[in-house]
C-alpha cells in the first residue's frame, strides 16, 4: 500500500543571538494534502500576515492570518502546550 507523507510547519521566535526561545506546535496549513512546503511570510503595516506555500509539488497557495494570531500560539521552549494563552 502507498503511504502518504505529511510535512508540518512550526513558527518560532529567536533572540538576538539567533537562539530559538519560543515556538508553536507543529501544524498544517491544509489538512487535505500531504506534503506542504512554506516558501515565504509577508507582513503588512496593518498587522496582517500572508504565508505562501506549495502542496504535493503541484499547487501554490496563500494562507492569510494576523501577526498577533501567530504570536499568540508561541510558547517558551520547554513549556507544555496546555491551551493557555501567551501573556501580553
Amino acid at each position: 500500500p502507498e503511504r502518504k507523507k505529511f510535512y508540518w510547519h512550526t513558527f518560532y521566535l529567536t533572540n538576538d543571538d539567533g537562539r530559538m526561545i519560543e515556538r508553536s506546535r507543529p501544524f498544517k496549513l491544509d489538512g487535505e494534502r500531504g506534503i506542504e512546503f512554506a516558501a515565504g511570510l509577508a507582513l503588512d503595516d496593518q498587522g496582517g500576515a500572508a504565508l505562501s506555500y506549495g502542496t504535493d509539488d503541484h499547487d501554490a497557495w496563500i494562507a492569510v492570518t494576523r501577526m498577533d494570531a501567530i504570536l499568540e500560539i508561541l510558547r517558551p521552549i520547554g513549556q507544555a502546550y496546555d491551551g493557555a494563552r501567551r501573556d501580553g
